[in-house]
């Protein structure tokens, strides 16, 4: 029981950081290999809500979403650096003694 859940979390973030790649992927280097990797990853879902009972097609799949998730780490990554950056220079400058 612990270990189905534990998997169904993985599988969740791998998911959710995957669409959080998805919002700041526009001004990234490698646009258009993330634009035909969400493509992929929108026609996969789609057919697989649409026609599949069994998710047999999804499995071989795996690697586009450890590959967006990858993707949604960096992109989440930047974001927290740009926003302590923007902290930092807002904070007054120590003085030396």
């Amino acid at each position: 029981m612990y270990f189905t859940t534990f998997e169904q979390f993985i599988w969740l973030m791998i998911l959710l950081l995957g669409a959080a790649g998805l919002f700041s992927s526009f001004s990234h280097k490698h646009t258009k290999t993330l634009n035909i990797l969400w493509l992929t990853w929108i026609g996969l879902t789609v057919f697989e809500l649409l026609f599949e009972v069994r998710a047999r097609y999804l499995y071989t799949n795996v690697p586009l979403f450890c590959v967006l998730a990858a993707v949604g780490i960096e992109n989440i990554r930047r974001l927290f650096c740009r926003i302590t950056e923007k902290l930092s220079a807002r904070l007054p400058a120590k003085k030396s003694v």
